[in-house]
């Protein structure tokens, strides 16, 4: 639906016009991998991957630093209604995960350590707090 036929159809069903300006939840994401991102290589992390896919299975950011290859699942939530964004990764997203990482490691040939962060936004007023939990499946 280009502008025009959006703008029409706003006014048809009489929606208000910040339609057009509201992110999409995939947006939302990326935003946020974004700034996840943004604060490990501020770390002195270096950036190997995003959205590094396997299949269905998806990592958003992966790192390494030194001898370390770490793996990051981003969520973000912008309330509390359904809980905290870090509860979000459940037995089989950890499952997923694991199971990307493992094609990541044989396909980068890695032989050292690894670990699992969770960078968990949550929206409290009107900034997003960010949380990290680092080694999760450790």
């Amino acid at each position: 639906m280009g502008s025009p036929q959006l703008l029409a159809f706003l006014y048809q069903y009489n929606l208000p016009f910040f339609y057009l300006i509201m992110p999409t939840t995939k947006q939302i994401g990326d935003y946020f991998e974004t700034k996840a991102k943004e604060f490990y290589i501020k770390n002195n992390y270096e950036c190997l991957s995003e959205n590094y896919r396997y299949g269905r299975r998806e990592i958003d950011l992966i790192f390494k630093k030194n001898d370390l290859l770490i793996f990051v699942e981003v969520k973000y939530r912008n309330s509390m209604t359904f809980g905290y964004p870090e509860d979000w990764v459940d037995q089989k997203k950890q499952t997923l995960l694991e199971e990307c990482a493992d094609f990541f490691i044989e396909e980068y040939n890695w032989f050292g350590n690894i670990r699992f962060d969770i960078v968990a936004y949550l929206k409290k007023k009107n900034k997003a707090e960010r949380k990290i939990f680092v080694d999760v499946f450790g």
